[in-house]
């Protein structure tokens, strides 16, 4: 197979999966695919791809962290929801080795993140009128209705949207002020405040002399935008709302009140959650439950403190860090910050793999990023395409 017929494969491959992945759970298709796709070859240059991948230290260090979860798969009693998870997670171990040791221009990858991006405004474009269509709801009811059959968290969205911004702001394709705009609209009408804290950090701090305050269109859509789903978007201002007047830091209340009720002011929830399982991470210190029983040791805690809506809901720690500590103990919480940092050093010359970084870094103080298909899905591919651009750029591939 020549070099430049089995590039156009992968690349097309690779724009399969940004499609899939945005548009449900197919993007596992896509990954048999390049896997298959990575191993016809003669018996030398598997070799020498599996060479080149595993001196890519992102390679590396995913991959050990896959690797992790077979040692918490040995300690854990439930050994069918232990393999579950190794299963989910195959992809930080499959992309990282077939994205480094295959070949693919910096021009290639380029097209592929515009595509991703393009395919985020064209999914949440369809899922408004598809919202207004079948539900007939509001607007300000997006965030409810308008994932509900598409099957994605819409957390996992705003994720996609505050890269595909960031993508928009680094490439700078033709009108992407005007995408700019329109993405923020979706990520007000989700309301994610994790996602639009992270963007007003970017783009204050980080863009310290961001142009786009300078031009009148954005500013004054802008204020338009902003005043308008304060004024009218529901769920931003019961979130606002609840936030403001009924927020307790206080343990002992957060007891009481989500013993007695079903609260719906999520800081609290996450608070009181990260508080349990800070309980149970004490009575197992050094490897912790592994990951077949760290979630039913949750589902006790939740019993046994009467927590009504982490009893209804099932929830994980939403928080990926301490999940971490609770399913490895000391040894895997270390190596989980450890990464996470060696990701960030490695990232310094590279602007859209380090601003990703710092994205998924952040989001995973408030949700199990790693936890779910999407999130792993997202980190496994995105992180090794990024970190090849760069090194690509240099070696003016």
């Amino acid at each position: 197979m020549k070099k430049i017929n089995r590039e156009n494969i992968i690349f097309a491959l690779f724009i399969l999966y940004a499609g899939l992945l945005v548009t449900g759970y197919l993007a596992g298709i896509a990954v048999i695919l390049l896997t298959i796709l990575f191993f016809i070859d003669q018996k030398d240059r598997i070799k020498n791809k599996l060479k080149k991948a595993f001196t890519n230290p992102l390679t590396i260090l995913l991959t050990t962290y896959y690797l992790l979860h077979f040692f918490g798969y040995l300690y854990s009693q439930n050994k069918s929801l232990a393999l579950t998870d190794i299963e989910r997670k195959i992809g930080l171990l499959l992309l990282p080795v077939i994205i480094s040791g295959e070949n693919i221009s910096k021009e290639n990858i380029k097209k592929v993140l515009l595509f991703f991006k393009n395919a985020v405004i064209l999914v949440l474009s369809i899922l408004l009128i598809y919202h207004f269509l079948k539900y007939r709801k509001g607007i300000g009811e997006f965030a409810h209705f308008g994932y509900s059959d598409l099957g994605i968290s819409f957390f996992y969205y705003s994720v996609f949207i505050v890269f595909s911004i960031l993508i928009l702001d680094y490439f700078k394709p033709k009108h992407y002020l005007f995408q700019i705009v329109y993405l923020l609209i979706f990520l007000l009408l989700i309301s994610n405040r994790a996602a639009i804290l992270f963007l007003f950090f970017y783009f204050i701090f980080w863009k310290k002399s961001f142009k786009y305050f300078n031009n009148p269109f954005f500013i004054g859509i802008s204020i338009l935008i902003i005043t308008l789903f304060i004024t009218t978007d529901n769920l931003f201002k019961n979130k606002l709302n609840i936030l403001y007047n009924s927020t307790d830091f206080d343990i002992e209340i957060l007891q009481t009140k989500n013993s007695i009720s079903t609260t719906h002011n999520s800081l609290e929830q996450r608070i009181y959650l990260w508080y349990l399982a800070e309980k149970l991470i004490k009575q197992k210190p050094l490897l912790g439950y592994g990951t077949g029983d760290y979630k039913a040791a949750l589902y006790q805690m939740y019993d046994q403190y009467n927590f009504k809506a982490a009893k209804r809901n099932k929830y994980n720690t939403h928080n990926q860090y301490i999940q971490e500590f609770l399913k490895f103990g000391i040894l895997g919480g270390i190596y989980f910050i450890f990464m996470n940092m060696y990701i960030l050093f490695i990232s310094r010359k590279k602007p859209l793999l380090l601003l990703s970084a710092l994205l998924i870094i952040w989001g995973s103080i408030f949700e199990s990023y790693w936890f779910r298909h999407h999130g792993i899905l997202f980190i496994a591919f995105m992180y090794p395409l990024l970190y090849k651009y760069y090194e690509n750029q240099k070696n003016n591939l």
